[in-house]
């Protein structure tokens, strides 16, 4: 197993969130790193302690760290919110000043069972009869021991 090593002020904090994590048989690998990337932010910023975090430092972050995606934000949001949430669970704070609110996934594909659905509510509104592409017939004739003899095992086939 992979020790991370933080360096800020919250060191001893985010090794404790990370051996807590991982105890609970998550890897966790992903997770590590935003952490890692908070810390050197925090670091570089040379913050003392949880008094000098607050909800415009942890938008400066978020800004600091620009993503493109929407799901790519979102992670990082998550994330430092589950930190600051085990942060008031160890009762080492008394609120969270994670506020920011995640992305809408706007963007993306178009899924693909909507495509034709239009026509057949249509057709099904105007009391159409849909056709029935089963092949029952065909089947049953799979199940027969003989050609033209019907399954009467107790199947349910016959």
């Amino acid at each position: 197993m992979k020790i991370t090593v933080f360096q800020s002020s919250l060191a001893a904090f985010l090794s404790q969130f990370v051996q807590y994590k991982q105890a609970l048989n998550r890897k966790y690998h992903a997770d590590v790193e935003v952490l890692r990337l908070f810390d050197r932010y925090l670091h570089n910023r040379h913050i003392a302690g949880w008094q000098e975090i607050d909800s415009a430092l942890i938008d400066d972050f978020l800004k600091s760290r620009p993503r493109v995606r929407p799901g790519s934000y979102n992670h990082l949001l998550g994330v430092l919110r589950r930190f600051f949430a085990f942060a008031i669970m160890q009762e080492w704070i008394q609120c969270s000043p994670v506020t920011a609110n995640p992305r809408r996934n706007t963007g993306g594909r178009i899924p693909y069972c909507t495509i034709g659905i239009s026509g057949s509510i249509e057709r099904s509104a105007g009391n159409e009869r849909l056709s029935d592409p089963s092949r029952t017939a065909i089947r049953r004739a799979a199940f027969c021991s003989r050609p033209g003899q019907v399954a009467t095992d107790g199947s349910g086939l016959g």
